[in-house]
């Protein structure tokens, strides 16, 4: 089934492969790298050149996130917290009236 031409053309498909990694990978880490390095610059200036009425949506939906983000760890810090007082409550019941008493004889 494997014949010297089906290995060949594995080994130059390898080949090709490792070739255009080491051509176009370094290039695109370049660019990627290039891209995230300058954003916090790139972000305040694209912020300065907004309008004034911009400015002011920018921060009001940055107010809003905060508070949806504030809101959803409180709703899952009280989620826990529940989850952690009626696991307690049902042990105790459990330990209470459940449990089989050892028998004293």
């Amino acid at each position: 089934m494997n014949s010297p031409n089906d290995s060949e053309l594995k080994r130059k498909l390898q080949q090709l492969d490792e070739q255009i990694n080491s051509q176009v990978a370094p290039k695109v880490k370049k660019e990627v790298s290039g891209l995230f390095q300058n954003l916090p610059e790139n972000i305040k200036t694209w912020y300065r050149e907004l309008p004034s009425s911009g400015k002011l949506v920018v921060i009001g939906f940055g107010v809003i996130a905060a508070f949806s983000g504030l809101s959803l760890v409180l709703k899952l810090v009280s989620t826990l917290l529940s989850l952690l007082f009626i696991g307690g409550g049902l042990y105790l019941v459990y330990k209470v009236f459940l449990k089989e008493k050892p028998s004293q004889d």
